[in-house]
């Protein structure tokens, strides 16, 4: 399965897409303040969480999205440069309900990088399932 890919698709640390606000979970916030400090190119955790919000647009019930920990045998973050730019890819299963409200497991891969080094606006390169 693959989605379409919207090349405006932007995420900024403090919780906006496109100019709008939206809430980030608790746990992405607590994680947010943790991993601030280190360049954004060297930021697999920050990498992850802004993963996270690119997966939920995806969803059909975004809410009831269920991520595991960065730290998970089956979470994969790899970091790549290209041409003096970096990017990740994030290779993560996803627990979310599905249109009739099972809940239902997901492998996603998302391809994302920052806007700039300060890595607070990250961009989406591409995402699908595996």
């Amino acid at each position: 399965m693959s989605f379409m890919l919207d090349q405006r698709a932007r995420w900024d640390t403090d919780g906006r897409k496109g100019g709008n606000m939206r809430q980030i979970a608790v746990i992405a916030s607590i994680m947010l303040v943790g991993c601030a400090s280190k360049p954004a190119c060297e930021n697999d955790v920050m990498a992850f969480v802004m993963s996270q919000n690119f997966i939920r647009d995806q969803l059909k019930s975004p809410a009831s999205a269920q991520f595991p920990n960065v730290t998970d045998k089956d979470v994969h973050v790899t970091p790549s440069k290209n041409a003096g730019k970096c990017s990740f890819t994030v290779l993560t299963p996803v627990d979310s309900q599905n249109s009739f409200g099972a809940m239902m497991r997901t492998r996603f891969l998302v391809e994302l990088a920052p806007d700039d080094e300060s890595g607070k606006s990250w961009r989406l390169i591409h995402i699908g399932s595996y």
